[in-house]
């Protein structure tokens, strides 16, 4: 299945006992529709809580049906009771496969918006913050009043493009990015590869300026993606030399980088599958 949803009503992918999840929400879809689990429920990324997704995948078993009736279903299910997802396509496997086994390739996006006063800041971040706009944590969380703003990262300094592409293109390539995962990171391989990093700034406001961050490669390791947006932009307002990355990558360590960016600017855009099964 194919799916995209708002990370702002959900605390991540995997499911998790009493709290709202988008694996919990794939699982929901398959049980009304079908009145059983789906077994052997997997996904493709399993992003954190907060992150947006515009295409995730999901593989399982389940009984033998009409494609049709697959998807007549799952609709009925989300017009009666949504449930966070959004474009939700379900196609049967020609030969048995594994979510995780599906990516060629990922691309995600970062979106930062620069020209805010310390009060504006304080009162997004009350509307917008996954955490924030969560009620109850055993409760859905309702869809933000403008989903742009709840997509996006607002700060207050402005950023050099200039000093950010230099830093960026240290990045690219084949490296040992430890340095660039969070500490509780389980992956035992932290060699990665960067295929691409692109920066770009655009007016979007008297006074504000959005910069767009799309980082694509074959995998990443946990909160990398965001840690590397967080370094950037240290370059961006002149914390840290564009030219510093490499002496940062050799540290190999979490503490030598820059901050996590949040969770809300983030938007997992396209896994690339090695099969096209959806006629992407």
């Amino acid at each position: 299945m194919r799916f995209g949803y708002d990370g702002g009503r959900f605390h991540g992918v995997p499911p998790q006992p009493d709290l709202p999840t988008v694996g919990g929400a794939v699982r929901d879809r398959f049980w009304s529709a079908f009145d059983q689990k789906p077994r052997n429920l997997a996904f493709t990324s399993r992003t954190d809580g907060g992150v947006h997704a515009r295409g995730n995948f999901s593989t399982c078993w389940i009984p033998e049906i009409p494609l049709p009736e697959l998807n007549a279903a799952m609709a009925a299910f989300a017009a009666d009771q949504p449930d966070g997802l959004r474009d939700v396509a379900a196609v049967l496997s020609p030969k048995p496969t594994h979510a995780r086994a599906l990516a060629a390739g990922k691309h995600y996006r970062y979106t930062i918006e620069t020209g805010f006063s310390p009060e504006a800041l304080d009162e997004i971040v009350a509307r917008v913050s996954w955490r924030g706009r969560t009620l109850e944590r055993k409760r859905l969380a309702p869809p933000p009043a403008d989903p742009v703003e709840a997509s996006t990262w607002q700060i207050f300094p402005a950023i050099d493009l200039a000093r950010m592409q230099r830093a960026a293109a240290h990045l690219i390539g084949e490296h040992d990015f430890n340095a660039l995962r969070m500490k509780r990171c389980s992956a035992n391989i932290t060699v990665k590869s960067i295929d691409e990093i692109t920066i770009t700034a655009a007016p979007s406001a008297p006074g504000r300026v959005r910069y767009t961050i799309d980082v694509r490669g074959k995998s990443f390791l946990r909160k990398m993606v965001r840690i590397i947006v967080g370094t950037l932009v240290e370059v961006g307002v002149g914390l840290r030399e564009p030219d510093s990355m490499p002496a940062l990558i050799a540290t190999r360590d979490r503490r030598y980088a820059g901050i996590t960016a949040p969770s809300r600017g983030l938007i997992l855009q396209e896994i690339v599958l090695l099969e096209d099964w959806f006629g992407q």
